[in-house]
């Protein structure tokens, strides 16, 4: 009888042990979802404010940029999903969109990717003026790609900081996940309403970007990247990342602005990187990642790699020239998202930010993780 009672009182503890892990797991549920709630709210309200606004989207912009309260609200919610429920074990390494992009920083400066590229452009130029131009003296193709490898990986050693830090701009950032690696990266992180002290309150799309010499540095040290939290140095950043940043914004006109400004900053070769969601399969919006990256390459970049993710289009863009196309007429309704010709009927009130659920897809079907945009790791089958 007393080893019916020690099983008994197993089972019993091991029932309430489940229930205790059903609960908590319940409360976490209303948390995220509570918090992906306010996120799409935001959005939705963007969207239909600028609908409403026959497409002013910079009076819609400076009025969002007032709203702290509301600013607030979203900044706490994206910090909830993005440490809670974003860097689960469930989106571990493969899935991860900081790591896909330290990996892709690294690949690129330390392991070959811009000596392949420059290899490449060196075989080009050579070939392209071999012929026409009288300086080009060297008959040797092989030295005159190694003159030029040479030459840029020279620029990039005298670029970093202390010798092997990579400078990174992490615009939208909320809570500059990249100071995890702040042996490799030297980084800028900023955002409209920051959610910790690390990150530096900054309005991207009006940012003043000012030449390095009218930056004065407090320390030789130190790298001259702020004069203001509204001030940034052109031509400073090996890399600036837009990593759920450009669907914020409810216009293409603003995502535009962005890439304008990402190039401006950038030093010659340096790295865009863009993180857009979508938890559809790889080939149902691959018109947009087409259109895309022909609107940022008539800025002067070239894209170099792209990988599609669970709920992920991850793009690296290189500055490969200086600015060749600004017509933003032209080439800035390229960058839309399916969001744009889906107009959600959002709240009246700008205080009460929560939206209902029943959103659908062009099929018919509820489509959650496409139209919050910014939530790429809420599932379907978790709603």
């Amino acid at each position: 009888s007393k080893n019916v009672d020690q099983i008994f009182n197993l089972v019993e503890s091991s029932l309430e042990n489940d229930k205790n892990l059903v609960r908590n797991y319940t409360i976490k549920r209303k948390i995220d979802m509570d918090a992906a709630s306010i996120v799409k709210g935001v959005h939705a309200n963007l969207r239909q404010r600028l609908h409403e606004g026959n497409g002013d989207y910079e009076n819609i912009w400076r009025k969002h940029c007032k709203q702290g309260d509301i600013l607030q609200k979203y900044a706490t919610a994206m910090h909830q999903l993005a440490v809670e429920n974003w860097q689960s074990p469930a989106h571990a390494e493969e899935g991860n969109r900081i790591i896909w992009c330290k990996n892709t920083i690294l690949e690129f400066y330390f392991q070959g990717g811009l000596e392949k590229i420059t290899s490449k452009e060196a075989r080009r130029l050579y070939y392209k003026y071999r012929e026409s131009s009288e300086n080009m003296k060297i008959s040797n193709i092989d030295v005159f790609v190694s003159e030029l490898i040479t030459k840029q990986e020279e620029i990039t050693r005298k670029s970093l900081v202390d010798g092997n830090k990579i400078k990174l701009l992490d615009v939208g950032s909320c809570y500059n996940p990249f100071t995890e690696f702040s042996e490799i990266f030297e980084t800028t992180a900023i955002d409209l309403h920051p959610a910790k002290k690390s990150v530096m309150q900054c309005d991207f799309l009006n940012v003043e970007i000012k030449d390095g010499k009218m930056f004065e540095r407090a320390d030789s040290g130190l790298p001259a990247k702020l004069l203001t939290s509204n001030q940034l140095e052109a031509n400073y950043f090996h890399v600036v990342v837009f990593c759920l940043l450009l669907s914020y914004f409810p216009s293409p006109f603003q995502r535009w602005k962005c890439c304008i400004h990402a190039h401006q900053l950038l030093m010659d070769n340096g790295l865009l990187l863009i993180i857009t969601p979508d938890s559809s399969h790889q080939n149902r919006n691959s018109k947009m990642v087409k259109s895309w990256r022909e609107a940022i390459a008539s800025i002067g970049f070239a894209r170099c790699k792209y990988t599609k993710l669970d709920h992920l289009h991850c793009m690296a863009f290189r500055k490969s020239c200086n600015m060749t196309n600004n017509n933003m007429s032209e080439f800035a309704p390229s960058l839309y998202i399916p969001q744009d010709f889906h107009f959600l009927k959002a709240p009246s009130t700008d205080l009460d930010i929560n939206c209902s659920r029943g959103t659908e897809d062009d099929h018919g079907s509820p489509d959650i993780t496409l139209d919050m945009s910014a939530l790429p790791f809420i599932e379907q089958s978790d709603l």
